[in-house]
């Protein structure tokens, strides 16, 4: 082979190497993702992000759900999904306390589902702001389901005495309903109508006025519950 054809040939290899590799980051960044490597959807999103990984520090995101509070029928036709408008999944989980919990149940309610957990510092600060809500609006009939993610059971015991909440907790020990949630960037909240709808739904660690207007929309308004 002439100098000049090796030259060729080895530069040709390097070109190809260089290929793969890029090729390899673009494939395997998201699945290390880190703080830079997920961004975060626009507000007027209606269909939530896809998960980051549980160390990723987020802003609050927050979908764009009806204007009216009123409750809305769903058609028997309703597709199961996280998009505003649509069924939300259901699930079951064992709860603290030895009990079990699943979300078809609390139909005829609005919910409010909080996904949370120990290792969470956002989670911590938000709960006593959930847990003012809810005692607020026990008479409306919401119920309150805050999910913990990916800890042990002791963890979940030990979390929910410290930090003395009254609303009901479930434990999604292995996180396969936050993952069908796409619930890794804590805390997530859906808001979920009486018909079981997804009306609103955010994540990020949000202030209390956008915490109150995402509630009302699944709340009576109070034309409804007037006699």
């Amino acid at each position: 082979m002439s100098s000049s054809r090796g030259l060729t040939f080895l530069a040709g290899i390097a070109g190809a190497v260089v290929a793969v590799v890029v090729l390899g980051a673009a494939v395997l960044l998201p699945l290390g993702a880190g703080p830079q490597s997920v961004q975060p959807p626009s507000p007027a999103a209606t269909t939530p992000p896809p998960p980051p990984t549980r160390e990723t520090l987020v802003p609050a995101v927050i979908a764009t759900g009806p204007a009216s509070s009123d409750i809305v029928v769903p058609t028997p036709s309703l597709v199961v999904g996280l998009a505003v408008g649509q069924l939300a999944p259901d699930f079951e989980l064992p709860t603290p306390d030895g009990a079990t919990i699943r979300l078809s149940d609390l139909r005829g309610h609005p919910v409010w589902v909080n996904f949370w957990a120990p290792w969470c510092p956002a989670c911590r600060t938000e709960m006593p702001r959930i847990e003012g809500f809810w005692l607020e609006h026990q008479a409306a009939g919401l119920i309150v389901l805050g999910v913990g993610v990916r800890d042990t059971r002791e963890a979940f015991r030990a979390y929910a005495a410290e930090v003395a909440v009254t609303y009901p907790l479930a434990m999604d020990l292995d996180g396969k309903v936050a993952e069908q949630y796409r619930a890794l960037a804590l805390p997530v909240h859906y808001w979920i109508d009486r018909e079981g709808v997804v009306r609103n739904w955010a994540f990020g660690e949000l202030p209390p006025d956008v915490l109150a207007a995402s509630l009302g929309q699944i709340l009576p308004s109070p034309r409804a519950s007037s006699p």
